[in-house]
């Protein structure tokens, strides 16, 4: 194995080979967004002081924070809207806040049979399933389901989804 040299640069070791690689400003105005915003900031929750916490800890981050205070208002321009802050809709929908929300069946009839559908796939016991089918805990997972079992598990599937929406008040109120 060849042993590379590397080069002390503002991103912490590199290879000989990057070493000469400049980013341009447009590119670290994006990491300074994409990081942001990867903390939650919007354009209603910032301030500076949370922008530089947040950037003082990154790889870079002398760089990062010399970018945000030298284009702070195009930073701040790029950030989302506090009403379409995806990740916090993301947010509410993990913290299960709307788990006891009302769907109507008829309006929504196709999101609500794949709504079943995907709480039915978090019910299974996905291990014992496994067990029983191929005698091994690890061979059936709810991402890698062996071809042979695709069929049943799906019907299986589809029996739970139907029950569900049957008889969870979730879905009929």
């Amino acid at each position: 194995m060849k042993k590379q040299n590397y080069h002390e640069a503002e991103l912490g070791k590199v290879p000989d080979s990057v070493k000469n690689i400049e980013l341009k400003e447009d590119k670290w105005i994006e990491h300074v967004v994409i990081k942001l915003r990867s903390e939650g900031l919007n354009r209603l929750s910032y301030t500076t002081e949370k922008a530089i916490s947040f950037l003082q800890d990154c790889v870079a981050g002398q760089r990062l924070i010399g970018t945000l205070i030298s284009n702070e208002s195009k930073v701040i321009s790029m950030l989302p809207d506090a009403s379409d802050c995806k990740e916090k809709k993301i947010a509410d929908i993990l913290s299960g806040k709307h788990d006891n929300d009302f769907i109507d069946k008829e309006k929504f009839q196709r999101n609500s049979y794949y709504l079943a559908y995907h709480k039915a796939t978090e019910m299974l016991n996905w291990a014992e399933l496994s067990r029983t089918l191929a005698g091994d805990r690890s061979s059936i997972t709810k991402e890698r389901i062996p071809q042979k079992h695709i069929q049943k598990i799906d019907e299986l599937r589809k029996l739970m989804s139907a029950w569900i929406l049957e008889n969870d008040p979730q879905f009929n109120r």
